[in-house]
This record gives C-alpha cells, sequence and structure tokens, in this order.
C-alpha cells in the first residue's frame, strides 16, 4: 500500500485517494485510528448490521459530516505544512548567515515563543514568513551591526548573535507591517493604473484610423498608431 492508496475497512479493497473524487470514498477517526471507506460499502454495512441498522439517509448524513470535517483536516494540515516549510527556510538561512551547524532544542523553543506571540516583550504573533522576509531583508543591516560591535570589543558569535539580531528585528516588526501595508496599496495602486492604461489602449485601437502611418499596425481594415497611444497616455 503506498501513500495514495488506503484500504477499505467495510471491503478490504484499496481506494485510491489520489484519483477518486470525495464522493467515492471518506474516512473519519476512530479512537486513534484513521479508517477509510467506500460510501457505498459504509453504507451497505451499516443497513445491513443485525443491531441498530442505519437508513440509507442516515449513512448519507453521516458521510456528509465526516467529509465536511475531512475537507477541514486537509486544509489545516496544508496550512501546517506550508508554515513547516518556511521554518524550514528560515533555518536554513540562519544556520547558513550565521555558520551553524546544529540547533539546539532551546533554539526551536524560543522561536515558536515568537510565532506564538509570547516571546517577552512581544505584544503578537510573527508569523515565521514575516520574520525571514524580515531576516533577509535585513541582513546587510545586521552584518553591519555586528561589525560595530565587534570593533567595540562587543564579540557575539552564533546563537547568541543569532538571539541578540532576533530582538532587533522583533522590535522593527510594527515598522515592518506599516511597510507591508503600504507595499499592498500601491502594488493595488500599480494594478489599477494599468488596467486604466490597459483600457484607454484598447479604446484607441478600435477608435483610431490614420492609414499609411509607418509606426500603424493594421487591425482589421484599419490601422493604428501605437505611438500616438503612447503619448497619449
Amino acid at each position: 500500500m503506498n501513500n495514495n492508496t488506503r484500504k477499505c475497512n467495510a471491503c478490504k479493497k484499496l481506494i485510491d485517494i489520489s484519483e477518486m473524487s470525495s464522493d467515492d470514498y471518506f474516512f473519519r477517526i476512530y479512537g486513534k485510528a484513521k479508517q477509510y471507506f467506500h460510501s457505498e460499502c459504509y453504507i451497505e454495512q451499516q443497513m445491513n448490521r443485525k443491531r441498530n441498522p442505519m437508513t440509507r439517509e442516515e449513512c448519507l448524513t453521516y458521510i456528509s459530516e465526516r467529509k465536511s470535517e475531512n475537507v477541514k483536516q486537509n486544509i489545516e494540515k496544508k496550512k501546517e505544512q506550508k508554515i513547516n516549510a518556511v521554518k524550514d527556510q528560515l533555518y536554513d538561512f540562519i544556520a547558513d548567515m550565521y555558520d551553524i551547524s546544529f540547533f539546539p532544542t532551546f533554539f526551536y523553543i524560543k522561536m515558536n515563543t515568537v510565532y506564538k506571540g509570547t516571546y517577552k516583550g512581544l505584544k503578537k504573533s510573527v508569523p515565521p514568513e514575516d520574520l525571514l522576509d524580515m531576516w533577509e531583508q535585513k541582513k546587510n543591516y545586521l552584518l553591519k551591526v555586528y561589525e560595530r560591535n565587534r570593533t567595540q570589543g562587543k564579540e557575539m558569535e552564533g546563537l547568541q548573535r543569532v538571539y541578540y539580531d532576533l530582538a532587533i528585528l522583533l522590535s522593527k516588526y510594527d515598522s515592518y507591517l506599516n511597510w507591508k501595508d503600504k507595499q499592498k496599496i500601491a502594488q493595488s495602486d500599480i494594478r489599477e493604473r494599468e488596467n486604466r492604461t490597459n483600457d484607454f489602449i484598447s479604446q484607441k485601437i478600435i477608435s483610431q484610423n490614420k492609414p499609411n502611418n509607418p509606426n500603424s499596425h493594421t487591425v482589421g481594415n484599419k490601422e493604428i498608431d501605437i505611438n500616438s497611444i503612447l503619448d497619449d497616455i
């Protein structure tokens, strides 16, 4: 049985969970085990049991409820996988920047306090993607701080330096969030301008007709002067 197949708890045949539609199977958590069923196998099993058999409608209701839970669980699982992938990127970046080959358990505990917002002095949680983005953007700044401290006799290496730089980044998190908001507004403005420009060019192409122009392009029976359109924008 590979990662894409599961055994039906009723008929014992394999279920291909990668290709079959969600209407063909479902799973439920039973104790500590996850049990998979072909939908029709489960209905037949429950309707034919000797004690307290279920009706088909009851089975369909139960399956529908389990599928809703399955979808929610899958969404949460994918979200967790994405977060863990970003954490791995962050730790790889830190290991490379600070030449660290091993992180002790306490390092991960401290980083989790950052993600949860329980880090001392922190008023909000900081997702790993934000922390990675800040660290990448502020790398040169942090290197300059390190050199300044070193010339002043404040030597820090390894995790001590990581924790020092982490504190610097977290102290600037509010400023970073403000910058992100401004970036979103700027991107939105750019998209709006691009849409207006595209609409303007489309209208010009439809209305303009200047024959025998070397800068023009033929659309249907009309020649369109691209240079004049750009001058008007």
